[in-house]
């Protein structure tokens, strides 16, 4: 499978784990505080 590195900035709420699949444009990954 693809991989993706994603940066995010300080106080984000992640809301998967690791090893969560995740679909492109229907996963949300992270919530801006």
């Amino acid at each position: 499978g693809s991989r993706a590195d994603i940066y995010l900035p300080k106080g984000t709420e992640i809301n998967v784990s690791i090893g969560d699949r995740t679909v492109a444009g229907e996963t949300v990954v992270g919530q801006l505080q």
